[in-house]
């Protein structure tokens, strides 16, 4: 799906869908919690999770992971914003 709106948008798709990838990875160790769960569970720091998940990677492929899309999570898990980020970053 990021792919396609990075087209009609005049943004590269492949980064758009490497992007929207590792924007979810943290979800692979925690499940999807709602927002309305928060009130009895914490919710960990994604770029912890993201940090633990490459850390065993070799040095090249760990670099690779989008730092701005790990960013990104953290800044809407903690702020609620829904907006999706597809140019350039931290990560470009």
């Amino acid at each position: 799906m990021a792919a396609l709106i990075a087209v009609e948008e005049g943004a590269d798709p492949a980064r758009a869908a490497f992007l929207a990838l590792w924007h979810d990875t943290q979800e692979t160790r925690t499940g999807d919690l709602p927002h309305t769960a928060t009130r009895y569970l914490a919710k960990p720091d994604p770029r912890q999770i993201t940090a633990d998940q490459t850390d065993q990677l070799p040095d090249q492929s760990r670099d690779v992971v989008p730092r701005a899309a790990v960013d990104e999570a953290f800044s809407l898990s903690v702020g609620g914003n829904s907006a999706v980020s597809v140019g350039g970053g931290a990560g470009s």
